[in-house]
């Protein structure tokens, strides 16, 4: 497993903004990857992100999920599989709760974010909720 890669994904997300991490101590999560279970932490950075996301500037914004997109388009296959399966499934729940306003996060969507996003929308929903076909 890619201790690296994961910590270089956090410290990329913590150079833009310490509110992440805040969050996820505030969830009674660590700053550090959990390599053992490196799905379910990244669902904690997911829910982590949503928290803070509406109260950082449009400048911040762009860049975290710029750097979740990243993970997704260039990262190793269980990089993408964590960003995937636990940040983004975190960030949908949370949209779907309206704990996050979707209209504030899907257009910030990088291409692979949003293909993945409408993907998962589509299983659980029925239809994508990006307002792509």
């Amino acid at each position: 497993m890619s201790t690296e890669e994961f910590t270089r994904f956090v410290e990329k997300l913590a150079a833009i903004t310490p509110a992440i991490g805040d969050a996820l101590e505030a969830d009674g999560e660590q700053r550090t990857p959990d390599m053992e279970m490196p799905v379910l932490w990244m669902s904690s950075v997911g829910h982590a992100v949503a928290a803070v996301l509406p109260a950082l500037p449009a400048a911040t914004r762009v860049a975290v999920l710029d750097v979740v997109e990243g993970g997704m388009a260039s990262g190793s296959e269980l990089l993408r599989t964590a960003v995937a399966t636990g940040l983004l499934e975190a960030l949908a729940h949370d949209m779907d709760r309206a704990w996050v306003p979707r209209d504030l996060v899907t257009p910030l969507l990088g291409v692979q974010s949003r293909a993945y996003l409408d993907a998962w929308d589509t299983f659980t929903l029925g239809e994508p909720s990006s307002g792509t076909p």
